[in-house]
């Protein structure tokens, strides 16, 4: 299948507990008062590199990430094939896949109990279906949810330091446990009427095997630039229960990033996956298996380099072309940020004596990203703007209370016994003496959703400009 990785990061919730979590900048005491450098070193922003997470001494960080994928086509090597076409190749064929959806959501915890080492474990919760189509034409949908594998892994810095810019190496050990099922089953031909049948291997939640999981990673930043290098492996260790074992996994990517602002990073990924077939045979499937995603050797398959995805005419025109992404990440930008500045204005101006407001605007935030996370493939382009604009606007509202608040009653005073209307005193002396503050919340909501709606022209919505 093609895939089509949407959203990596939706709603992401961490909070860090330690002596040591503004080492940074000790003198800002406030995420938000910190520059795209200072949160580099504070290793907040990451650029997709799992195993490179570092923490200080003593600091705890517990996270939740959604992640949405949609796959969907089918291709054989860089070419692609219509179901017609597979039927008439395999004609024991019953069925041919031509889309899958994965919702993932990931639990983890960290803990460094040293500058040079951090834990970490990762459980997912999966929800994913599978979209099938018959010789005859005929259409229906699998579904699979449940726990996946629970991995553990040790990260260990062994050159650099965390607390210094320059250059850094860093080795990772893991180990995937096998709390995943590899006996998931649904209805035949998604008929509630119809007996349990097992699905396919991209369908199980687990490998059913204990796997290695190590890999290297190299940072490197001088000045404005940032660079990497990482390679990582899925080792599987002997066959589960049900007599096979999933085909190792390799994968080596490089980065480099350029600070162009305080609020804009941006930087180029280029990427090599390798996936092997998989060894032995699940006996449910039978000798002749039904379908290529049942086949243990037609799951290998190799991603490799960016310059491949852009060499195609496909990915620059046409409804999923660079182009228009381009143009749906600026118009849902814009939108977004409308409504984060309508809503945090308007919120920190009506508490700006309120002392529960942070907890208020904190807890919508997350509702309004809650709400999105668990309803993706309904919403439309509006609600994504809607949503992703109430999940910036808690630094805007916290940054116009604080402003507002900063005026001197006097002052406000003395403007009431001028005989200054409430309007006149907004628009001449709080406005004028909050404006620094206000203008720091807007950045500060601007630089979240530059990085939240990213991903957002990629969700299965309707089309978002036109």
């Amino acid at each position: 299948m093609r895939r089509s990785p949407l959203i990596r990061l939706l709603v992401v919730c961490a909070f860090c507990l330690g002596p040591k979590l503004a080492y940074a900048c000790k003198e800002c005491g406030n995420l938000l008062n910190l520059t795209l450098q200072e949160l580099y070193n504070l290793e907040i922003v990451q650029m997709n590199a799992l195993g490179a997470h570092m923490h200080p001494d003593g600091e705890r960080m517990f996270g939740y990430h959604y992640m949405f994928m949609n796959m969907e086509g089918i291709r054989d090597g860089r070419s692609g094939v219509t179901p017609a076409q597979i039927f008439a190749r395999h004609p024991n064929y019953t069925v041919a896949h031509v889309k899958m959806e994965m919702h993932e959501h990931m639990f983890d915890a960290m803990y460094a109990p040293s500058d040079r080492v951090t834990l970490m474990a990762m459980l997912p919760y999966k929800r994913m279906s599978m979209l099938h189509t018959t010789p005859t034409g005929t259409m229906f949908t699998q579904h699979a949810r449940g726990v996946g594998d629970l991995e553990i892994m040790g990260m260990f810095t062994v050159s650099g330091d965390i607390k210094k810019t320059g250059h850094r190496l860093m080795a990772d050990v893991g180990l995937s446990l096998p709390t995943g099922s590899t006996n998931v089953q649904d209805h035949d031909r998604g008929d509630a009427t119809k007996p349990l049948v097992k699905l396919e291997y991209p369908m199980q939640l687990g490998s059913g095997t204990y796997d290695l999981l190590p890999g290297l990673t190299y940072l490197g930043d001088s000045g404005k630039w940032a660079w990497g290098v990482q390679a990582m492996a899925t080792l599987r260790i002997g066959r589960n229960s049900r007599d096979y074992r999933l085909g190792n996994q390799f994968q080596a990517s490089g980065w480099v990033a350029y600070g162009l602002s305080e609020w804009l990073a941006p930087y180029v990924r280029v990427e090599s996956r390798i996936a092997k077939n998989i060894s032995g045979r699940d006996p449910a499937y039978g000798l002749v298996p039904k379908s290529g995603e049942a086949s243990p050797d037609k799951q290998a398959g190799e991603r490799v380099s960016v310059w491949d995805w852009l060499n195609e005419p496909s990915r620059w025109w046409g409804p999923e072309g660079i182009v228009r992404r381009v143009l749906e990440h600026l118009a849902l930008t814009g939108g977004a940020l409308g409504v984060a500045l309508v809503a945090g204005l308007f919120i920190g101006w009506v508490g700006r004596r309120s002392r529960h407001l942070g907890g208020f605007t904190l807890l919508l935030g997350v509702a309004a990203g809650a709400s999105l996370a668990w309803r993706v493939p309904q919403v439309r382009p509006w609600q994504l703007a809607l949503v992703f604009g109430l999940v910036a606007a808690s630094p805007i509202a916290r940054a116009t209370s604080l402003g507002f608040g900063a005026v001197d009653r006097s002052a406000r005073a003395a403007a009431e016994r001028a005989g200054m209307t409430a309007w006149q005193i907004l628009a001449r002396l709080e406005l004028p003496c909050a404006r620094g503050r206000i203008a720091q919340g807007a950045r500060a909501g601007a630089v979240g959703l530059v990085g939240l709606v990213t991903a957002a022209p990629l969700t299965p919505t309707n089309d978002l400009v036109g």
